[in-house]
Order: structure tokens, then C-alpha cells, then sequence
């Protein structure tokens, strides 16, 4: 998607057609940590992963509130594998 809204809007009208999101923490408008939020309140059985050059930016309650985990930038190839190959 182009904008946070659109994400959010599309998951909002098809909530179950998302398995796992990768957000970045710096988006425009719109924080990793709101933005995972608004997506778990129309599914709460999504994966979020938070992708951050800087982890300690990340509201460490998110975490506590759902998300699969925070991931530091440079994100590798290896590390998506590992993450997307578990959700088929």
C-alpha cells in the first residue's frame, strides 16, 4: 500500500485475508506502534513484525500486547525466509 490509511482501511474491510505484516516503526503519519494496534484491533490473530533501524523507539507494551517480534534494520533476506516461511 502507498499509505498506512490505505493498509489499514483494506485490512479493516478483509481482516482475515492477512496472515503477517511487516511494518516499519517510521511511517508517515502514523507510528509502527499505532499502526500494529489498529491492525490487531480488526485481528487479533495477526502477526506483526515491527522492522526499525532503532528497536528502542518500539513502545516496549506493544510487544506485551501481541506483537511476534521487533527486528533491526539492515533487514536480511535470511530473516524474512524465516518469518514468511512458517505462515504457508
Amino acid at each position: 500500500c502507498l499509505t498506512a490509511e490505505k493498509a489499514i482501511s483494506l485490512v479493516s474491510k478483509n481482516p482475515q485475508l492477512f496472515d503477517v505484516v511487516l511494518v516499519d516503526q517510521n511511517l508517515p503519519g502514523i507510528n509502527g506502534d499505532e499502526f500494529a494496534r489498529k491492525l490487531k484491533s480488526f485481528n487479533p490473530e495477526v502477526k506483526i513484525y515491527i522492522v526499525t533501524g532503532d528497536p528502542s523507539s518500539v513502545d516496549e507494551k506493544i510487544i506485551e500486547q501481541g506483537i511476534e517480534q521487533v527486528i533491526e534494520k539492515p533487514l536480511r533476506l535470511e530473516t524474512i525466509k524465516n518469518i514468511l516461511l512458517p505462515a504457508w
